[in-house]
C-alpha cells in the first residue's frame, strides 16, 4: 500500500504520461480499505491521507484531482466501519486538505455519470458471474450500485454483514462500483421504496439490473401497472432459463450477456465447492474466499429455509378424559383418564405411543393434562401405579407416598426441552444422537426434581408448542391455500428463527441477549454479523405490513420492551404478540398490545431451558468489546461454574451445585457422541471455532 502511494505521487510529480494508470492504482488502494483487517485499513487510510492528500510536495490542485476521484468510494467503504474504529484517525489529513482547498481555491468539482444502475440481489455470496455483470454495466458508461436484498425471506442466507463484506472486497478496485447504503432498504414491490430510490438518485436516470429469471418470478412484475415498468432495464440473459417474453415485451430494456461458465455460478454451485473443500478461485473473489473460510460459511447450510409443517394434532378435553388425536389418520396418540376429588386429579389410565426416542406421547399427554389442571385450579395429582410403571411419572416430580405416587401443582417448575432444535438437521435427526440426548435429558430432569421433591416439573416439548402456535396463526393471519396472509410474522428469539411458517411471510429478527462479564446485567444487541437492531427493524418496516411478533416465552419481557421502542420509532404497526408460554407477569408487560399463547401458566417457581444449561449446545451470549472471528460466540450457561441462578425458596444451595455437576457430565458424554458421529461422517475431528 505504501508503494502504491509512492507511485501515485511520482506520477503526478514526474510521470504525467502514466496518468492512465492512476485509476488502477486508486483501485488497489481502495482494496486496502475494503478488507476487514483493522491494521490494513489503518495503513490504507494513512497512505491516502498523510502520504498522498496531505503530501505538500504535490500542488493543491493535483491533490484535489485525486480526492475527487476516490472520495466517493472512500466514503462508501468507511460507512461500514465501527464508529469507534481507532483507525479512522487517519481521516485528519484528508479533512485538513479539504479545508485548505476550500480556503485557498473554492469548491471541489465532482463529475457524475448521468445514468446509474441499481443491481439488487441476495448475493449469497457475490460471485465472479455477478461481478462480470457489474463490469458490463460500467462499460456502458454508468455507475452501478449493488444492493443487498433483505426481502427474500425464503432463502436461508448467510449473515448480511458478511455478504456485504464480500461484495465490498470484490468490487473495491473499480471506482464506478458501489455498495448501496444499508440505511436505505429498497423493497421493489413497494411503490414508496421506488420513490425513495428516485429521490436518492435525483436528476439522474436510473436503470434496473435484473436477470430474466427474476423478471419471470418477482411479484412486482406480475402487476402490469406496477411502477417498476417505468424504469429502463438492463436484463441479464439467462440462456439456461425460459424467457419471460410476456413481461419483457412491456419493458424498455437491453440485454447483458456474460459467459455461460459465469452464468452457472450460483449459490448452490458455491455451496457444493465449500462442502467438498474445493478451490473457489474460479467462482468468487480471492478476498471473499478468505472470509468464507475464516467465518466457516456455507458449511452444511441449506440454500432455502424449510417450512414448518403441522402434524395436524388436536387436543380434546372433557370432564374425565384428555385425548391427543391425529386428525389426518384419524387415530388416538395419547389419552389420560382421571377423576377429580377435593381439587386433586386422580389418574386412572395413561396411554400414549412411543414414536421414537424423543417423542413419547405419554409425556405429551401428561404435560397437556397438567397445564389444563393448573389453569382449572387443581392442587395436585395422584397415580396408583406399580413401581415398574413409575418412571414416566417420576420425570414429572411424582414421589411415592405409601401405596401411590403424588405430586403438587402449587408453584410448579418448568423445563423447555429444546436441545435438539439447536443442532443442524443431519445431526438433529441422527438416531444415535437422539438416543444419547434422551439419556442426558433424563439425567438433567432427575437432578432438577431433587431441588423440590414432590413439586411438579412441567416438561415442555416444542413439537406441541409449534402445533398450538400454528393454530393461533391460522386464526389471526388467515389465508387460502396457495396464498399468504396480510401480516408479517417476525420471530425474535430461537423459535422458528430458521423456518418459514405456513401461508405467511416470515422475517426473523437476529438479536441476542448479551450478558456483561459479571453476568448481573445484559443488553439487547444484534447477533454478530447481522445489521444493527434499528436497521433490521427498518427492513421490516419496508414490508409495509402489520407485524406479529413470535417467541417461545413471555415472562419478564426485557427483550420485548427494548424491541418495542424500535418499532415505535419506525412507526411499524404491531398487530399482536404470539408466544409459546405466557405468565401473568408477561401479560402485564405487553399491555395494551394483544397477546396470544400456546400455554398460560401462573406462579412458576423455577424456569429451566435445556439448551441454556448445556455447554456448546446453547447458552447466554457474553458481551465482549469485540465479537470473535468464527462461528462460535462467547457464552455462559445457567449452571455452575458459569453462573449461579437464584431460585426462590431453594434453601440448600448445594442442590444447585449437584445439578450443575450432573448436567456438565451428561453434556460431556453427549458431546463425545456428537464428536464420534462427526468423525464417522466427515472423516475429520470436530473442532469448535
Amino acid at each position: 500500500l505504501r508503494t502504491i502511494g509512492v507511485m501515485i505521487v511520482e506520477i503526478f510529480k514526474n510521470k504525467p504520461s502514466r496518468k492512465p494508470d492512476l485509476e488502477k492504482l486508486y483501485g488497489l488502494l481502495m482494496v486496502g480499505l475494503a478488507t476487514r483487517n483493522g491494521l490494513t485499513n489503518h495503513i490504507a487510510l494513512e497512505v491516502l491521507g498523510r502520504e498522498i492528500l496531505g503530501n505538500e510536495t504535490l500542488n493543491l490542485k493535483d491533490r484535489a484531482l485525486i480526492f475527487t476521484a476516490v472520495s466517493k468510494k472512500t466514503l462508501v467503504l468507511i460507512d461500514d466501519f465501527d464508529n469507534d474504529n481507532p483507525y479512522l484517525t487517519g481521516m485528519i489529513d484528508i479533512y485538513r486538505m479539504i479545508s485548505d482547498y476550500h480556503h485557498n481555491i473554492g469548491k471541489f468539482e465532482f463529475l457524475f455519470t448521468k445514468k446509474v444502475a441499481y443491481f439488487s440481489g441476495t448475493f449469497d455470496p457475490f460471485s465472479r458471474g455477478q461481478k462480470s455483470v457489474a463490469e458490463k454495466v460500467v462499460d456502458l458508461g454508468m455507475e452501478i450500485y449493488i444492493a443487498l436484498d433483505e426481502f427474500n425471506w425464503k432463502r436461508r442466507t448467510q449473515p448480511s454483514v458478511l455478504r456485504r463484506n464480500i461484495i465490498e472486497m470484490s468490487i473495491a478496485e473499480n471506482l464506478n462500483m458501489f455498495l448501496f447504503p444499508k440505511r436505505y432498504p429498497i423493497n421493489m414491490i413497494q411503490e414508496s421504496s421506488l420513490k425513495q430510490l428516485d429521490e436518492i438518485f435525483k436528476n439522474r436516470e436510473v436503470y434496473i439490473v435484473a436477470g430474466e429469471d427474476l423478471i419471470a418470478s418477482h411479484l412486482a412484475y406480475a402487476d402490469e401497472n406496477h411502477p417498476i415498468y417505468g424504469y429502463k432495464h438492463l436484463i441479464i440473459e439467462r440462456r439456461s432459463h425460459k424467457k419471460a417474453n410476456h413481461r419483457l415485451d412491456r419493458l424498455d430494456f437491453q440485454y447483458l450477456k456474460i459467459e455461460m461458465s459465469l452464468e452457472r455460478m450460483g449459490s448452490s454451485h458455491i455451496r457444493k465447492y465449500v462442502a467438498k473443500h474445493w478451490d473457489l478461485s474460479e467462482l468468487i473473489d480471492e478476498l471473499g474466499q478468505e472470509l468464507i473460510r475464516e467465518q466457516h460459511m456455507y458449511q452444511g447450510e441449506p440454500e432455502y429455509k424449510h417450512q414448518v409443517r403441522s402434524r395436524r394434532i388436536d387436543v380434546k378435553y372433557s370432564d374425565d378424559t384428555i385425548v391427543i388425536e391425529d386428525v389426518i389418520t384419524p387415530s388416538i396418540l395419547g389419552k389420560l383418564k382421571f377423576t377429580i376429588e377435593n381439587e386433586i386429579m386422580q389418574i386412572k389410565e395413561l396411554m400414549g405411543r412411543i414414536e421414537e426416542q424423543l417423542h413419547d406421547m405419554r409425556i405429551s399427554i401428561l404435560t397437556e393434562s397438567f397445564v389444563w389442571a393448573i389453569n382449572n385450579g387443581l392442587k395436585g395429582a395422584v397415580a396408583s401405579i406399580s413401581d415398574e410403571d413409575s418412571e414416566i411419572y417420576e420425570l414429572f416430580g411424582f414421589v411415592k407416598k405409601n401405596s401411590h405416587y403424588e405430586v403438587s401443582f402449587i408453584k410448579p417448575m418448568l423445563l423447555e426441552m429444546d436441545a435438539q432444535s439447536m443442532l443442524k438437521e443431519s445431526y438433529r435427526n441422527h438416531p444415535y444422537i437422539r438416543s444419547e440426548l434422551l439419556i442426558s435429558r433424563k439425567r438433567m430432569i432427575r437432578k432438577i426434581n431433587q431441588l423440590f421433591p414432590g413439586k411438579l416439573l412441567l416438561l415442555m416439548d416444542h413439537t406441541f408448542m409449534y402445533e398450538h402456535i400454528l393454530k393461533i396463526l391460522e386464526e389471526i393471519n388467515p389465508a387460502n391455500e396457495g396464498e399468504i396472509g396480510d401480516k408479517l410474522i417476525v420471530p425474535y428469539g430461537a423459535l422458528f428463527n430458521r423456518w418459514i411458517l405456513p401461508r405467511a411471510i416470515t422475517k426473523s429478527l437476529h438479536i441476542e441477549r448479551c450478558f456483561t462479564q459479571t453476568t448481573d446485567s445484559f443488553k439487547i444487541l444484534a447477533h454478530p454479523n447481522y445489521l444493527k437492531v434499528d436497521e433490521q427493524v427498518n427492513v421490516i418496516s419496508e414490508f409495509n405490513r402489520p407485524v406479529i411478533l413470535i417467541d417461545d416465552l413471555l415472562h419478564k419481557g426485557y427483550r420485548l420492551k427494548d424491541l418495542m421502542t424500535y418499532f415505535v420509532d419506525r412507526k411499524v404497526e404491531l398487530d399482536s404478540v404470539v408466544v409459546g408460554i405466557l405468565t401473568d407477569s408477561g401479560e402485564e408487560v405487553i399491555k395494551p398490545l394483544k397477546v396470544h399463547s400456546a400455554y398460560r401458566l401462573k406462579n412458576i417457581t423455577a424456569w429451566f431451558v435445556e439448551s441454556q444449561m448445556m455447554p456448546y449446545i446453547g447458552g447466554e451470549t457474553l458481551l465482549k468489546d469485540k465479537w470473535p472471528k468464527g462461528a462460535a460466540l462467547p457464552s455462559v450457561n445457567k449452571i455452575l461454574p458459569y453462573m449461579y441462578v437464584d431460585i426462590p425458596s431453594l434453601d440448600d444451595k448445594k442442590l444447585f451445585y449437584d445439578m450443575s455437576l450432573e448436567i456438565l457430565e451428561a453434556t460431556q458424554e453427549f458431546m463425545e457422541k456428537i464428536e464420534s458421529i462427526y468423525l464417522e461422517t466427515q472423516g475429520e475431528k470436530l473442532i469448535l471455532s
